[in-house]
């Protein structure tokens, strides 16, 4: 399959790499993702479109889910360019990712902490980010009041990261 980048062309892609017959079943298929399905979706998807931003979107309108902000890609131009020489970079309301993605793509050897409150997109962060290789520390936290979840440990392999529990 050739690169993609409609929307839903993006969502049939992940309905076959996924085994799914319904977008919905998706942040349960993205939690249990291994290298061949990172090899499967970017094959058949083009990275450098945010495609995962885009699931996320059309999955929380689906479900009726309001109040979510996204990063304009512009904006995550800037602050990419903004932290180019930083070696450690704090993103403190992650999403599914775009944002350290971004950076990422302009500053390979940063390390980068991702903090979310939100569990629902927790999936799509942790699956975007060992998508993309990226070394990360991801913790699903309340930023405000520091009340701490869980933490997730993103060790990059030799094409897809892993993805482990840790304690920071």
């Amino acid at each position: 399959m050739g690169k993609v980048q409609e929307l839903s062309e993006i969502i049939s892609a992940c309905k076959t790499v996924f085994g799914i017959s319904d977008i919905a079943e998706l942040p349960a298929k993205l939690r249990k993702a291994d290298n061949e399905m990172f090899q499967a979706f970017s094959a058949s998807i083009d990275l450098d479109a945010e495609p995962i931003q885009k699931i996320y979107q059309y999955w929380i309108t689906n479900r009726g889910i309001a109040k979510q902000d996204f990063t304009l890609p512009s904006l995550a131009r800037l602050v990419a360019c903004l932290s180019v020489n930083e070696e450690r970079v704090y993103d403190c309301c992650a999403g599914c990712g775009s944002l350290t993605i971004a950076v990422n793509r302009i500053n390979p050897t940063a390390e980068f902490v991702c903090d979310e409150k939100d569990e629902t997109v927790m999936p799509f962060l942790l699956f975007n980010l060992a998508l993309h290789n990226i070394k990360a520390i991801v913790r699903h936290i309340d930023v405000l009041s520091g009340e701490m979840v869980k933490c997730f440990i993103i060790n990059p392999g030799d094409k897809y990261a892993s993805i482990t529990s840790g304690n920071v």
